[in-house]
């Protein structure tokens, strides 16, 4: 930092501990108010009310997924059956009722910080001061009300709007149009675009909202308004800036170390620290059930997201995390005997199925707060990959098809380059472990290389090979592993495997258009855990892995982009909103993916396209506030 000597470690301690503004300023609510009249007189009084408006992102953004994830059809609930986390089976399954906690907490979180960008925003430009920490500090504000109200639009439509200071005296407003809140926004983010430094700036300090991070929320501002010409005109902005860039390995997105390299664009910022609750329950919440990695096992990715990516997409395994697998650096297993036991209530057998978790929240061993919950990681609220999909989006609508094309295939580019798996066996690969091993009641002499699930459809006949099915069952000592049928590539062309790579550097070495063979064991097994195993071979044609999206455009390529940004970002807390976006569209597009393949027979796409205004916000304004419809 350079204004005022405001060191780089101030902001980091204040942003991510909490440690910021005087008790009255910081548990005020809205549609509340800081009444302190002496508050925000100098400069660091300036500094620290900004920074309180960045406090309010951890407090709302640390459970986003809930709705964004487990109300689409791309993740569920999680967890045992009953474990309703104050409101997830009603988001689950729904309908999601008008007292709901999780409505309102996301509600209120937003108001939070509103009101927070409102004292900054009404009170800072009278103060002396440095001019260009002033423009920042006020532009920063005005990105994140901004942000804030997107938040309220997308969720729940029109809302009151408030941008002035709080008056005991004024009266309680109702809902907007959603029209109104739109102007709000726009107006927000184009002040903060010309007040808020580029990305390397002077005076920008990472995770601070910059230039490219308006540009960015102004884009996806107008996607949502289908006012495509201004959305690809500011994401290729951003994009023309040069100040971002895909990592080239998409696993890596999610590694503390790329947390605020080159594709993050905007991240709400997280710190763990021992005996404190301070940020982490993102990670919580979503973590692995148990004692391995204390989480509750929220935010389950379904067979339907698993279903969505094409054969090979390094993604799948990026994104869904697996009982039984060795995690990230292969150093650690998941067992089924942490997953399900250690720190939590027992779960009885028949609840325990096969869960899945998001892998995209997990934190490695090495990155977790020993013996405490809350693990530092950062939200990647708006990445360079959405930017790249909402250019392409934006101006195949617009009838430049041939642009688009080319942003969407740098998005498909990275992903094929991230693993060089480049043969189409519909299936995701895994090593050995020992927990696979027990359960098929061998040891370490077994080696090869495990078929983790198979698609569905020609790919699963072609490769002749089977999904990877085990069940638990508790035997009094824990949980142990049962297998109904799992397939063990043991040689790729005649030359023995023992782990992913092999099998890897074996494929790439073919020529595109050859035939690889794959020989193995399919093991099976009955309830009584008696073994039958016969040998399995396919013989699969080499392709290119995600191959160029080439030729299409008008509404099949719409459809490409929109595939395209269910792999790449699911379970970031966009999924359902991004579904309700296409839908207003498309008609027909919300229940098809909702009702028709996910099975969530009472979701209702005229209600449940929007949240229920909290009842107890209803019932404060008198009835001023109305509720959405069907509700």
């Amino acid at each position: 930092m350079t204004h005022k000597g405001i060191k780089g470690i101030f902001w980091a301690i204040c942003l991510l501990v909490g440690w910021s503004c005087s008790d009255d300023f910081l548990d005020k609510r809205i549609q509340g108010s800081i009444s302190n009249e002496n508050f925000l007189q100098s400069e660091g009084d300036a500094i620290r009310a900004t920074i309180a408006i960045y406090n309010e992102l951890y407090e709302i953004y640390d459970s986003d997924w809930l709705i964004g994830d487990i109300a689409s059809d791309l993740a569920d609930k999680g967890s045992s059956s009953g474990d309703d986390g104050g409101g997830f089976i009603e988001v689950d399954n729904f309908p999601i009722g008008v007292n709901n906690g999780r409505p309102r907490q996301w509600w209120e979180g937003n108001y939070r910080g509103i009101n927070r960008a409102n004292q900054v925003i009404n009170r800072v430009p009278d103060i002396e001061m440095d001019e260009a920490t002033q423009s920042m500090l006020l532009g920063e504000a005005k990105f994140l009300r901004g942000l804030f109200y997107f938040n309220l639009a997308t969720t729940f439509g029109g809302v009151p709007i408030y941008t002035e200071l709080p008056d005991k005296d004024l009266p309680i407003r109702p809902r907007a149009s959603l029209e109104e809140v739109y102007d709000v926004i726009i107006g927000d983010l184009r002040e903060a675009e010309t007040l808020l430094p580029p990305v390397g700036g002077e005076g920008y300090e990472q995770p601070r909202a910059s230039r490219g991070a308006a540009q960015a929320m102004l884009a996806k501002t107008y996607l949502y308004m289908q006012n495509y010409d201004s959305a690809a005109f500011y994401a290729e902005e951003v994009i023309n800036s040069g100040n971002y860039a895909l990592i080239d390995d998409y696993k890596e997105v999610w590694r503390q170390e790329s947390e605020l390299g080159s594709e993050s664009v905007f991240s709400v910022a997280q710190a763990a620290n021992p005996g404190e609750n301070t940020s982490g329950n993102w990670t919580l919440f979503q973590g692995v059930r148990g004692r391995f990695n204390k989480g509750f096992g929220f935010n389950s990715p379904s067979e339907v997201l698993q279903d969505d990516y094409e054969s090979g997409d390094p993604r799948l395994d990026a994104t869904v995390l697996y009982i039984a697998e060795t995690v990230l650096d292969r150093k650690q297993e998941i067992s089924p005997e942490d997953a399900a036991a250690g720190d939590f209530e027992t779960i009885p057998p028949a609840e325990f199925g096969l869960f899945t978790f998001n892998q995209k929240a997990y934190v490695e061993t090495k990155d977790r707060v020993q013996l405490n919950d809350f693990s530092p990681k950062n939200i990647r609220l708006i990445r360079y990959a959405d930017v790249l999909l909402i250019a392409a989006e934006a101006l195949n609508e617009t009838g430049n098809s041939g642009d688009a094309l080319v942003y969407l295939n740098q998005v498909r580019e990275r992903a094929r380059n991230s693993s060089p798996l480049s043969v189409d066996l519909g299936v995701a690969l895994q090593n050995l472990n020992d927990s696979i091993r027990n359960a098929l009641g061998t040891d370490e002499s077994l080696n090869g290389v495990v078929v983790r699930r198979v698609y569905s459809g020609s790919n699963a006949e072609t490769a002749g090979l089977n999904s990877f099915v085990m069940n638990y069952f508790d035997v009094g000592m824990g949980r142990q592993l049962y297998a109904e049928s799992i397939d063990i590539i043991m040689s790729v062309n005649g030359q023995s495997v023992s782990d992913v790579e092999d099998v890897y550097n074996l494929i790439d070495s073919a020529m595109v258009g050859s035939t690889v063979t794959f020989t193995g064991t399919r093991y099976m097994q009955d309830a009584n855990r008696n073994n039958t195993t016969t040998g399995v071979s396919a013989s699969v044609t080499v392709n290119e892995l995600l191959p160029d999206i080439e030729g299409l455009s008008g509404t099949e390529l719409r459809d490409a982009i929109w595939q395209e940004r269910v792999v790449e970002f699911a379970m970031e807390g966009h999924s359902f909103w991004d579904a309700v976006r296409m839908d207003n569209v498309e008609a027909g597009t919300l229940e098809q993916r909702i009702v028709n393949e996910h099975g969530k027979t009472n979701f209702n796409p005229q209600r449940d396209r929007l949240l229920p205004i909290p009842q107890t916000e209803i019932d404060r304004t008198g009835g001023v506030l109305e509720q959405n419809p069907n509700y």
